[in-house]
């Protein structure tokens, strides 16, 4: 009996979910998605499914250096090479995206992002980089100073990450509209502060179940940010996420959520 019993909870092991289309998902940075790609994988795939491809943070990161490239035009260019694997059913990891890329494969696949209040966005970015000073690539390193931060080029450009992202690879005249237009290219653009709304979304259009634990928490950054931002500064940043505010915004409504 001991052997059938165990074969019996072999396959139970073995009975994932199956992805009706295959996924690329584009995970923005501190928008939940390490939650998100560890869910779906658990679901569908095992382990060291060859079904599955990650974008490896600092791997690209080290590779774009190397070889001249700016960090999201290398990573896209990655990109286009796994969509092109046809044993590939999954994809995920912090790539750029633009509305031409979409164009080019969204009949073979489903795109899909996160996306999570741009102030908020800023100020987790921000604190978890500062925590894991010690261990992250060095060109992701920040000052102790969060005001100092803020009036940096770096900071300034964690105001328009969205923008960023969704227009890799180009040069638009209208950088923001560029951005929208890439959203509304996708099959599914969730947002971090409605779980429930984007699992029943993935449920509806991509027939998965999942179960969505909160990971990559930042220890102390409320207590931090409290302690640290005065309102002037809190202004400042809020002004420098006024970019991805838009994107955000017209996330919002094309979903039929409320608006901050």
């Amino acid at each position: 009996m001991m052997p059938r019993l165990m074969s019996r909870v072999f396959r139970r092991q073995r009975e994932f979910q199956t992805l009706n289309q295959r996924v690329l998902y584009v995970h923005i940075p501190k928008c939940g998605g390490t939650s998100l790609r560890h869910a779906i994988h658990e679901a569908c795939f095992p382990p060291e499914s060859p079904s599955v491809l990650w974008l490896n943070s600092r791997a690209s990161a080290e590779a774009a250096r190397l070889v001249g490239r700016g960090l999201l035009e290398y990573r896209q260019l990655l990109l286009h090479y796994f969509l092109m694997q046809r044993q590939v059913q999954f994809i995920t990891g912090h790539t750029g995206i633009s509305s031409a890329t979409c164009e080019l494969c969204r009949e073979q696949w489903f795109l899909m992002t996160v996306l999570r209040h741009p102030v908020d966005r800023w100020y987790s970015h921000y604190f978890y980089n500062r925590a894991s000073n010690s261990i992250s690539f060095p060109g992701f390193r920040v000052p102790e100073s969060i005001e100092e931060y803020a009036f940096s080029e770096a900071g300034v450009g964690l105001g328009n990450l969205y923008v960023r992202h969704l227009t890799a690879g180009t040069d638009p005249a209208d950088p923001t509209a560029a951005a929208i237009e890439t959203l509304d290219r996708m099959d599914l653009v969730g947002i971090l502060e409605y779980p429930e709304d984007l699992q029943t979304r993935i449920q509806h259009q991509l027939g998965l179940k999942l179960d969505l634990p909160v990971l990559n928490s930042n220890p102390g950054r409320s207590e931090d940010q409290k302690r640290e931002v005065t309102p002037e500064l809190h202004a400042r940043i809020e002004s420098l996420c006024q970019p991805d505010m838009e994107v955000y915004r017209h996330a919002l409504k094309t979903a039929g959520l409320p608006q901050p």
